[in-house]
Order: C-alpha cells, then structure tokens, then sequence
C-alpha cells in the first residue's frame, strides 16, 4: 500500500536531502537519499510516496 504525503525540502547534499513533512514544526532527523541529476531547490515543495514504511521522493512540486 502506498500513500502520497507532501513536504518541503530543508537542506540538500550531495548524497541526498531533509525535508520537513506537512504539520512538523522543524526538519527531519532522515537524511533521504535523492536522484543527483535533478534539482532540488532549499523551500520547494516536495511529493513524497510512502511505500510500505519507506519514503519515496517523486519529485519537486
């Protein structure tokens, strides 16, 4: 089962980002990995699948 959640990217790496879910006051302690070809810009929204217990980025809203 899979659930669609939205978010705000954080902060970027160069091996992955931290987003902040809707409704949480400050970022997440997961560090997500992330596809390094595409940007993701500090601020952007952010579309996330939660796919049996695991957070998916589907991409930059």
């Amino acid at each position: 089962m899979s659930d669609i959640t939205l978010a705000a990217v954080a902060a970027v790496y160069g091996d992955g980002i931290r987003l902040i879910f809707d409704g949480a006051a400050s970022k997440s302690k997961k560090h997500c990995k992330r596809n390094t070809a595409v940007k993701y810009p500090t601020g952007d929204g952010a579309k996330i699948c939660k796919n049996f217990g695991t957070d998916i980025l589907i991409g930059v809203l």
